[in-house]
């Protein structure tokens, strides 16, 4: 058999053997797919006549709060000073927990070496508490700005307290 006899005999066989890989037939010579694949529903436990709406998803644990101390390198203008005693900070366990444990790591001209732009920076952090009781704890969300800085005044100090909460 000459050369060119054999090769196009073998591109022949090639091209009608895989003819129908390349049309989309099966091998037995239907469709792949089912007519109406686009009318199948992926999501079975859904209503196929809702939009398409985003369900929110819940979650089954607790909030933590999260109370960290900082001393105060310097105070806003525009941010009021509490005093812990006098405005009611030390009535809460765990404000006045995390007040005296500040209190106990602070060192006096400590703030003198935090630059404003870092006083929140982990390394400054003095005493933190994280509970679910802290979340739960109406006194200290009615003390403190969530996730804003609250500066207060305990023991010849100024400390900024950060309150924020967690789920999962």
């Amino acid at each position: 058999m000459e050369r060119r006899g054999f090769l196009g005999l073998t591109a022949g066989f090639s091209i009608s053997g895989f003819g129908g890989c390349l049309t989309g037939r099966g091998p037995s010579g239907g469709e792949d797919e089912p007519e109406d694949a686009g009318e199948q529903d992926t999501n079975p436990g859904r209503d196929p006549d809702e939009e398409n709406e985003t369900e929110v998803p819940t979650y089954d644990c607790p909030r933590i709060g999260h109370l960290e101390v900082y001393v105060a390198p310097d105070v806003p203008a525009e941010k009021p000073v509490l005093d812990a005693e006098k405005d009611g900070l030390t009535d809460s366990k765990y404000l006045s927990d995390a007040l005296t444990a500040a209190s106990e790591a602070y060192e006096p001209g400590m703030e003198d070496e935090i630059a404003p732009s870092e006083r929140t920076d982990p390394d400054n952090r003095l005493a933190g508490i994280d509970s679910e009781e802290l979340a739960a704890s109406d006194n200290v969300t009615e003390k403190l700005e969530y996730g804003e800085p609250t500066y207060v005044e305990y023991e010849d100090a100024t400390y900024l307290l950060v309150y924020v909460e967690s789920v999962c």
